[in-house]
């Protein structure tokens, strides 16, 4: 049995850290635990010697239930009417393994009177089954459950590891909310690795995002599988199942769409190459001798249920006389079939009162092979997304127009020469780039948003009433916001951008972007989640980051390895922090300036049992308690003006 963890899931020895009371009630409930189980039968979870078989048996009942698998199952393409859940069966799996999906409206009808859909068959490993669900209603919360059977155990259809959850496509006229993730690079070895400090607040951001349960979906603005180191075709479908773990607990709550990032893997400078080892190609340099457009492509669509061309009206790649491989030179392999090969790229969809149409400025992208652009006018769409894209923007009829992308057709040229696509809306309308292009179609239909990564921080920039909201990471700070073409296009973060006249707000903290839509409001707030180690290719006398790692906690004195007295609110404190270099009072003075975000003054003593961040050679006798998720950013705007109800 491959029983995965939820994401910020801590059980006894097996991970190093104790789970939580909260997180083991968070655990059972979010894994789909029918029955209740008693305080005593927790207690027996932490302590056995092998946690994950004994949490297995508590979730499911059943020693052999779903070995067939090793990555949770995950809802996509969700209307009004239908979904797909997307399994995936194991790498090391043997065998024949049939599934379907149970699924019903209320819980308690799940087990006793569900749907099923019909049986799919699969007889080889890292095989892809989709189960639809059919006959849903729309603005309807829905629970689902795959069973399986395998050649082991022919006729006795066994549960699965989970309960899940998700909703239907709101109609016009209903408020939802919706998030966002950017650039967490998971696949960077620092971020994935277990136990890292990058990992850490990575989780910290999704557990919130978990625990959002008004949340409808999540859009996650690419550079997150982050496949960047493939020998075989086999690597990139690591990267992905890894992907499918750490989202786990996200993906059991809401369908989640994919926004190609630059280190995806997909542009058209990896289209051309061949199936041999690398033999170059470090950090972020290309190889010449590596094929990984096909292989991040194949293990993308294996494991990702985006939206096809034809699963909303609005199309995308894929749907008819939308898309031929020779507009955009896609050569033989099969996902470049044009109207067959169903991408899921670039699409579009409509909830509620808002439209979302998501870009991919890469795959069209054909510039000399291994090479990228180093001129901001070398970014494409492609004649045929450049075209969907009018037309989609042309025929709604939505309230709110949201173009979604993980960076901008065009950019700033970096100091080393390439065109790295980073900028907000003071370069949106750079003369011969496609974003100048896109920047017109928008205001032209009346779009209010571009929301997109790629930049590591939060920023509000605005250009002709359109509103450019990068989306920050949570995972950990860069070093690299002090060049000056940043700033130039930004502004200072030590004046969070008042300086640059497009910038209304920049901040560089970790965290993740809540959406919230009704007809006649959206409001966009930034929640931080965490708060960044020192990375040691960062000097400590790096004034900059010293002032930013000022305002993400407050510094205490540890009385135990295990334990610190602070006083404070507690908001949602989950343990002490070290940071790497922390230095006093230099590192937690207030921030300089007005309208600042800062940590709420200390009101009661508390206390705290937890455990340290694993964060080495650190001061021994020093701790910061971080109180989150905090609010640090929010802005509205009414509808129809698209004036700003409230804001700074």
């Amino acid at each position: 049995m491959k029983l995965w963890p939820a994401p910020n899931t801590r059980i006894g020895k097996h991970a190093g850290v104790m789970l939580t009371r909260r997180e083991l009630l968070s655990v059972l409930v979010g894994g789909g635990l029918a029955a209740k189980i008693s305080r005593r039968a927790a207690a027996q979870i932490l302590s056995a010697k092998d946690a994950e078989t004994d949490l297995k048996l508590a979730l499911t009942g059943h020693k052999d239930a779903a070995d067939c698998i090793d990555v949770p199952e995950m809802v996509g393409r969700v209307t009004d009417h239908s979904a797909v859940v997307n399994v995936v069966t194991a790498a090391d799996f043997d065998g024949q393994v049939r599934a379907r999906v149970a699924w019903a409206s209320e819980l308690e009808d799940l087990h006793a009177h569900p749907s099923l859909s019909a049986p799919v068959a699969a007889n080889e490993p890292s095989a892809r089954l989709e189960l639809p669900l059919t006959g849903l209603q729309p603005n309807r919360r829905y629970y689902y459950q795959v069973q399986y059977e395998t050649s082991d155990n022919p006729d006795v259809w066994t549960d699965g590891p989970r309960v899940a959850e998700f909703s239907t496509r709101r109609s016009a006229g209903q408020a939802f909310s919706f998030c966002t993730i950017a650039d967490p690079h998971w696949g960077a070895r620092l971020s994935i690795l277990e136990g890292s400090p990058r990992h850490w607040t990575g989780r910290q951001c999704l557990r919130h995002i978990e625990d959002a349960c008004d949340l409808d979906f999540c859009i996650d603005l690419g550079d997150s599988p982050y496949p960047t180191r493939m020998e075989r075709p086999e690597d990139g479908l690591d990267y992905y199942a890894s992907w499918r773990r750490l989202m786990g607990g996200v993906t059991g709550k809401m369908p989640v769409f994919l926004v190609l990032g630059n280190h995806d893997q997909e542009a058209g400078f990896y289209q051309r190459g061949t199936d041999k080892p690398p033999t170059s190609g470090p950090g972020n340099r290309l190889s010449a001798d590596q094929y990984h457009q096909k292989w991040a492509t194949e293990a993308r669509l294996r494991y990702m249920p985006n939206p096809r061309g034809d699963t909303y009206p609005e199309g995308g790649e894929g749907a008819p006389e939308v898309d031929t491989a020779a507009e955009w030179g896609a050569g033989s392999d099969p996902w470049n079939d044009g109207t067959r090969s169903h991408l899921q790229n670039f699409y579009a969809w409509t909830w509620g009162d808002a439209l979302f149409v998501v870009l991919d400025p890469f795959r069209y992208t054909l510039t000399e092979a291994v090479v990228r652009p180093t001129s901001p006018r070398q970014w494409t769409l492609g004649p045929t997304q450049m075209r969907w894209l009018e037309q989609v923007l042309a025929h709604s009829q939505a309230r709110w127009k949201f173009v979604v992308a993980h960076h901008q057709v065009g950019g700033l040229v970096a100091p080393d020469g390439e065109a790295y696509g980073r900028g907000g809306a003071s370069v949106a309308k750079q003369p011969g780039t496609e974003q100048a292009t896109i920047h017109a179609l928008m205001r032209e239909h009346g779009a209010q948003f571009f929301v997109y990564g790629h930049d590591h921080a939060f920023a509000h920039t605005v250009m002709d009433d359109i509103h450019y909201l990068c989306c920050g990471r949570p995972t950990y700070l860069n070093g690299w916001w002090g060049q000056q073409a940043l700033v130039d296009n930004y502004g200072s973060l030590l004046t969070q951008g008042r300086e640059v006249a497009t910038t209304r707000s920049l901040y560089n903290v970790l965290g993740y972007t809540r959406f919230e839509v009704t007809p006649d409001r959206v409001r966009v707030r930034w929640i931080r989640t965490g708060y960044s180690f020192r990375r040691k290719d960062v000097p400590l006398s790096q004034a900059r980051r010293d002032w930013l790692e000022s305002w993400v906690g407050r510094a205490y004195s540890v009385d135990s390895d295990s334990s610190v007295s602070v006083q404070m609110i507690p908001t949602d404190v989950d343990g002490v922090y070290v940071p790497e270099g922390a230095r006093l009072p230099s590192l937690f003075a207030k921030p300089p300036g007005k309208n600042l975000y800062v940590q709420p003054d200390p009101v009661r003593p508390e206390r705290f049992k937890s455990t340290r961040v694993p964060a080495p050679g650190l001061p021994e006798r020093l701790a910061v308690v971080d109180t989150v998720p905090e609010l640090v950013y929010e802005y509205t705007w009414e509808y129809p003006s698209g004036k700003p109800a409230t804001g700074p």
